[in-house]
């Protein structure tokens, strides 16, 4: 670890290595730190989906570019990436006039009204469930067990430096302290999601944070025999 770098991440999930993709965009010399021997946690076990069009302001304007980035790296790190869009299925007559009010926000460029039959046409509803929805064309989905660690192996193949399995004990201006010894670098960026109360327990309880869990099924449907029921 005796290396100066531009840039040094606390932590290996999607968004240390999205600033990691970003730094080495820029030509900057990046070293991630994790304790993990390798990707986990929330950017392995989400749903893969890319919500592009229900962000609002500045977060739509990241947003859009963050969906360019997203195509780019499928074909650059090889991980699949479908355009499939997001249905929105309204079971009721007020969440069919939020969805018309939403479309209306966004003067009909990127939501497309959906009849029941179109809803039906596109997810396995039963009959008499939708009374109408929407689809969202701009969102992406991703496999996040297959392209977290693909980005993570596309950006150690172009120079990016990974400690995996090295457990962070400390951050300072210029500095990250490792149980291998200490990473130094001109910026530091921290991105533990929940373990900052493990590395920041101060800031975590003057901020109240609390951790919570979350339980995901993964489910393999028949989509012509649900229709048929």
């Amino acid at each position: 670890m005796g290396r100066h770098y531009d840039l040094a991440i606390v932590g290996g999930g999607i968004v240390g290595l999205g600033h990691a993709v970003a730094a080495l965009r820029r030509g900057l010399t990046v070293a991630v730190v994790d304790r993990a021997s390798s990707v986990e946690g929330s950017s392995v076990r989400g749903f893969g989906h890319l919500c592009i069009t229900g962000q609002e302001g500045e977060a739509r304007a990241y947003a859009e570019l963050g969906r360019e980035l997203w195509l780019t790296l499928a074909v650059e790190a090889g991980f699949w990436l479908g355009e499939a869009g997001t249905v929105v299925v309204a079971q009721a007559q007020d969440e069919l006039a939020v969805l018309e009010e939403f479309r209306a926000t966004r003067g009909g460029h990127d939501v497309r009204m959906l009849t029941p039959a179109d809803v039906r046409d596109r997810v396995p509803v039963a009959d008499g469930v939708a009374v109408g929805g929407a689809f969202f064309p701009a969102d992406l989905q991703v496999d996040p067990r297959e392209a977290a660690p693909a980005i993570a192996r596309w950006l150690d193949a172009h120079g990016v430096d990974f400690f995996w399995q090295t457990t962070v004990t400390g951050v300072e201006t210029g500095r990250v302290h490792t149980s291998r010894g200490r990473v130094s670098a001109d910026a530091v960026v921290v991105a533990v999601d929940h373990e900052v109360d493990r590395l920041f327990p101060g800031i975590a309880e003057a901020h109240g944070i609390q951790r919570c869990g979350l339980d995901m099924l993964l489910v393999e449907a028949d989509f012509d025999r649900a229709r048929s029921r």
